[in-house]
């Protein structure tokens, strides 16, 4: 479930990234990171921490919470997400 959140994730950032038209060395250097580091992100191959997520979202012109939208497993009681 790790690796398929990591990759949706990614996915989302990279959707986010090219539908604003950067490519990915711009949209890094404007979060503060390496390019390879970002490609591994998109790819959903780097766990990355809130403060790497609040720095993409910065970089996408969005809040935190957007950066997450429709990302996450659908199995959840109460609230929390379940395995």
């Amino acid at each position: 479930m790790a690796d398929e959140l990591l990759m949706a994730i990614g996915s989302r950032v990279r959707g986010l990234r090219e539908a604003s038209g950067a490519s990915q060395e711009d949209f890094a250097r404007a979060a503060g990171m390496d390019r390879a580091y970002m490609g591994k992100i998109e790819r959903g191959a780097q766990n990355i921490s809130i403060v790497t997520a609040a720095k993409i979202a910065a970089a996408l012109g969005l809040d935190l919470s957007a950066l997450f939208e429709g990302v996450g497993p659908v199995d959840t009681v109460g609230g929390v997400a379940t395995d």
